[in-house]
C-alpha cells in the first residue's frame, strides 16, 4: 500500500531539503501565476515581450510559422529593431514544419537564432544516435525579471477555438522574482 501524500506540498519540500533555509531559498520572493492554455499564456507572453527593455530569451520546442508563430516573430523583430537583445533557440524536429523564412527574418532583424540539434546527415559531425536528443523546453525570459515556462508551444494548436486555433490544453506559469534569473541561466 502506498503512503498517503503529505497534506502540504511545502511540507514535503521541507523534508526533501532538510530545513526551512534551503527550501525558502528556492521559493522566497517569487510570484507565480498559472496561465491556462494559449488563451491566457499568449497575451501575457506578448505583453512581456512588448515591455522588454534589454533582453528577450525564447526557447521553444515547437515554434510554428502559422498565425500565432508569426505574431510572436513580429513582436520579436520589433524589439530587436528597437535595440533589445533577442536570442531564440528552437528545436529542429519540433519546428520541422516551420517556414525557414520566419527564422531568417528574425536573423535579419538582429536576433540571435539557433536551431537545436539540426537533422543534417550531410554534416561531418552528424550522428544518427542523437537524432532523438530534442529540446522540449518552452521558456521565455524578459529582462531576467519575468519568465514563462510550461507546456504551451507557439502555434495555432494552442490558440483557443474561438480565435481559429485548435484549443489544445496546456498550462504555463508566469514567474516574477529571483527564480527568473535562474531561468536565464538555464537558457544560457
Amino acid at each position: 500500500m502506498r503512503p498517503a501524500p503529505p497534506r502540504d506540498a511545502f511540507e514535503q519540500l521541507r523534508k526533501i531539503f532538510g530545513s526551512d533555509s534551503g527550501f525558502e531559498a528556492l521559493v522566497s520572493g517569487n510570484r507565480v501565476t498559472l496561465l491556462h492554455d494559449g488563451e491566457q499564456a499568449f497575451p501575457a507572453m506578448l505583453e512581456a515581450i512588448a515591455e522588454a527593455e534589454r533582453e528577450i530569451l525564447l526557447e521553444m520546442y515547437w515554434f510554428a510559422s502559422d498565425r500565432v508563430g508569426q505574431q510572436f516573430a513580429d513582436a520579436l523583430v520589433a524589439k530587436a529593431e528597437a535595440g533589445v537583445k533577442v536570442r531564440v533557440i528552437y528545436d529542429a524536429v519540433g519546428s520541422i514544419q516551420s517556414d525557414g523564412r520566419m527564422f531568417s527574418r528574425l536573423r535579419d532583424a538582429g536576433c540571435e537564432v539557433e536551431e537545436y540539434n539540426p537533422i543534417a546527415p550531410w554534416r561531418a559531425r552528424f550522428r544518427i544516435g542523437v537524432v532523438n536528443n530534442r529540446d522540449h523546453r518552452k521558456l521565455l525570459v524578459v529582462d531576467r525579471q519575468v519568465g514563462f515556462t510550461g507546456g504551451v508551444n507557439l502555434g495555432d494548436e494552442w490558440a483557443p477555438t474561438s480565435a481559429g486555433g485548435a484549443g489544445w490544453r496546456d498550462e504555463t506559469v508566469r514567474i516574477e522574482g529571483p527564480a527568473v534569473e535562474q531561468m536565464g541561466g538555464i537558457f544560457d
